[in-house]
């Protein structure tokens, strides 16, 4: 799911994700999150909700400094 900092102040999707989120858990399914923050940093997302979301792994994807990407892009077209 990504986005999920979209579900902030909206306690009945809020409240049905919980559940959904729950019975994939149960059913032993993998579930991926993209966020444009940490869920524990998203202002009116419930604990419960963000607390769940981060029970699992929670990393930090960044942007290679754009010196390294263009030397890639320069390597390639060699």
């Amino acid at each position: 799911m990504d986005d999920i900092q979209f579900l902030r102040g909206k306690d009945v999707i809020q409240e049905e994700f919980f559940h959904t989120f729950n019975d994939l858990i149960e059913e032993d399914k993998q579930v991926v999150f993209a966020c444009d923050r940490n869920p524990m940093e998203i202002e009116n997302l419930s604990d419960k909700v963000a607390n769940r979301v981060c029970s699992g792994l929670v990393i930090e994807l960044s942007m290679a400094p754009f010196t390294r990407r263009k030397a890639k892009l320069k390597y390639v077209k060699e």
